[in-house]
């Protein structure tokens, strides 16, 4: 707490501690590990102390507070992203078996299912990386990817997982993102990939004419399953 590194940043730098955190008499530790984490935190509070004039115990205790407060933030920003992504993918489920799209009938497809078989042979498949993907006769032909995170401090990051499950995509398959938030850095760099469009999760939720604009760019102009979708008059 006194470094104000987040879990996530010492991770990246020297490796998990999440298990450390939650079950410190189960977790076990390698000394390479070991010291690699204490070289981190040393290194760090070293500068905290060195480059601050008059340095009290109480500044450490605030910078504490600070590092609780952040994660608790990402934490329940993190809640908030996978409860909207999984609103997603129900609603484009109840639209489906709405729409009749669905081979199988809609009792036979339990909550529990990953996998559905669409019409024209197109078979839809829930998943983590990706989230959504479609394929016809066993081709990737189009991907959704969902980050519904809503902290812009790890928008970047998110992006760079997105950009990761892209690129190992097949040329002619039309990838499309669904985000929490799009910071104008984020932006930019989306301009540069391999990317058909780009949804607000939020307006998808809310906003009738996303959905449907998010509805049509899939099942009309890439799949090409559906007639041109209309708005909810």
């Amino acid at each position: 707490g006194i470094a104000l590194l987040s879990l996530k940043r010492v991770q990246e730098i020297a490796g998990s501690v999440d298990t450390w955190e939650r079950s410190p008499k189960k977790a076990r530790v390698s000394d390479d590990k070991a010291l690699k984490v204490s070289r981190l935190y040393n290194a760090v509070i070293s500068e905290v102390l060195l480059g601050s004039t008059n340095w009290t115990l109480e500044d450490g205790y605030r910078n504490i507070l600070a590092t609780i407060g952040i994660t608790e933030d990402g934490a329940m920003r993190n809640i908030i992203g996978q409860e909207a992504e999984q609103a997603i993918k129900e609603k484009l489920l109840n639209w489906l078996r709405a729409g009749q799209l669905m081979v199988q009938p809609a009792a036979v497809s339990s909550p529990s299912a990953s996998d559905w078989m669409l019409k024209d042979g197109v078979s839809m498949r829930f998943g983590s990386e990706p989230d959504i993907s479609f394929h016809r006769e066993g081709k990737l032909v189009v991907l959704i990817e969902i980050k519904g995170g809503k902290d812009p401090a790890g928008a970047l990051e998110r992006l760079g997982a997105v950009k990761k499950t892209f690129d190992e995509t097949p040329a002619d398959c039309k990838n499309f993102l669904v985000a929490g938030v799009v910071t104008p850095t984020m932006r930019e760099r989306l301009e540069e990939m391999h990317i058909e469009d780009d949804f607000d999760i939020e307006q998808l939720l809310h906003d009738d004419l996303a959905w449907t604009r998010f509805l049509n760019e899939i099942f009309h102009h890439a799949l090409r399953l559906t007639a041109e979708v209309e708005a909810p008059a």
